[in-house]
């Protein structure tokens, strides 16, 4: 039973089916909802989105460019208000949804942190690699999602510098600690503390002059320190909740043997112990082969299909904007005033990340370099002492370059900050963001 006035939308789900909104990018902030109503005799609501419960009653804010997969337990009534676009982009999906084996996998995961807590040791690290399309931070909310419900506290590592990255901006990697249900309007990168490496790129492999894929070197190089702080941490609360849950690691989709090879790493450098990939045969075989098919190795591989609702992602040349509008200006209900300062040329320096050798190195950039930084994304470093040349250390906020002129330079950031007198270093990739 479908109903409709002239803003809303109003659907009944029976037990077990899903309901997809594909909201506009260009829908208004706030502009669309989703309201659970109270069911009149025919038992409670039990709705969810992404593992994460919609309570009844509560109006849930939609954020523009999201693909919504709301799954109902048991019959529910939901209200719909939006534009007519999104009124139009909403659909039921086929009986077969991937929410039933990823919760599956999550009470499997369970069961190992149950097993983690007795025997005194770090709980399962569960590596979700595979297609982009499948959503695979859909699936790693979920997992976190229904752990947060049962009192765990997950570390959910975020690898993909892409535009579906989770708790930074993209060009980045990152990983926090999830205590509660990630909600269906929740900004996380907002509302979750956690910890960004600046890797400047969106795109991890490229091809070499052999035309095959590779690994760009500051990636991996940054990865790696990301694992290394993941694995100190867990080692140092191996006694507690934050141990014993262990954590979900997010990769972006990966092609060809160099992808295989990396993924490899990360197993090895993170200690991993379960593998889910989502709908990408290749990868699935080669890590099986490989991990799986070994029992002394403790790697358990495991695969599952896409979800038979996934829809092909928005373009990256459209999504990467709006990623970085809304990391500086705010999303969905949101609105933030960014900062901008000028820095003179004496007090800052400006260093870029390069790929020499297949080895991740910083240059200095030359003055008559410097107007090509306009538009570019970059981390910010305050100065202590020596060069920030380590790459090691996580910047304390991230910038986009407005200008440059012999005054000195200026950029945009995120934050109300009262920069020291200390010397600034600014760490610059690939990445941009044009406005214009």
């Amino acid at each position: 039973m479908e109903a409709e006035d002239d803003n809303c939308v109003n659907i009944v789900l029976i037990p077990n089916s899903e309901l997809v909104i594909i909201v506009p990018l260009d829908e208004p902030k706030g502009g669309s909802t989703v309201k659970v109503m109270p069911n009149t005799g025919y038992g409670k609501p039990r709705v969810e989105v992404y593992g994460a419960p919609l309570i009844v009653d509560v109006t849930y804010t939609l954020l523009p460019g999201k693909t919504i997969n709301i799954y109902s337990w048991s019959k529910s009534h939901l209200r719909i208000e939006g534009s007519p676009q999104l009124r139009k982009n909403i659909y039921r999906g086929p009986p077969h949804s991937i929410v039933r084996p990823v919760v599956e996998y999550h009470c499997y995961l369970h069961a190992r942190r149950k097993e983690a807590e007795k025997e005194n040791k770090i709980g399962p690290v569960a590596l979700i690699c595979g297609s982009h399309i499948c959503n695979k931070a859909a699936v790693a909310k979920t997992l976190c999602s229904y752990a947060a419900r049962l009192q765990w506290k997950p570390l959910l590592v975020d690898m993909d510098p892409g535009v579906s990255q989770l708790f930074s901006l993209p060009g980045a990697i990152s990983a926090g600690i999830v205590e509660y249900p990630i909600t269906i309007d929740e900004v996380v990168e907002l509302s979750l503390a956690s910890i960004s490496y600046f890797v400047g790129v969106t795109e991890p492999q490229r091809l070499d002059n052999n035309g095959e894929m590779s690994m760009y070197a500051p990636y991996v190089h940054y990865t790696g320190v990301l694992s290394q702080l993941m694995r100190d941490r867990l080692s140092k609360q191996i006694d507690n909740i934050y141990g014993w849950s262990g954590a979900i690691i997010i990769l972006p989709e990966l092609q060809d043997n160099s992808g295989v090879n990396f993924v490899s790493d990360i197993i090895y450098q993170c200690g991993v112990t379960h593998v889910l990939c989502v709908d990408d045969d290749f990868m699935f075989n080669k890590i099986y082969t490989r991990w799986g098919m070994d029992e002394k190795l403790g790697v358990v591989v495991d695969s599952v299909s896409h979800n038979f609702t996934a829809t092909t992602p928005y373009p990256q040349d459209l999504m990467l904007p709006k990623r970085y509008a809304e990391y500086f200006h705010g999303t969905g209900s949101t609105i933030l005033s960014p900062s901008q300062w000028s820095k003179p040329l004496h007090s800052i320096e400006v260093l870029e990340i390069r790929e020499k050798d297949d080895q991740a190195t910083l240059v200095q950039l030359e003055r008559d370099a410097l107007p090509g930084l306009v538009g570019r994304i970059g981390a910010l470093f305050q100065t202590q002492g020596s060069e920030v040349t380590d790459f090691a250390k996580s910047p304390f906020v991230f910038v986009r370059v407005q200008s440059v002129n012999a005054e000195g330079i200026t950029f945009l950031t995120t934050t109300h900050y009262t920069f020291s007198s200390e010397k600034l270093t600014l760490i610059v990739g690939e990445a941009r963001w044009i406005t214009s």
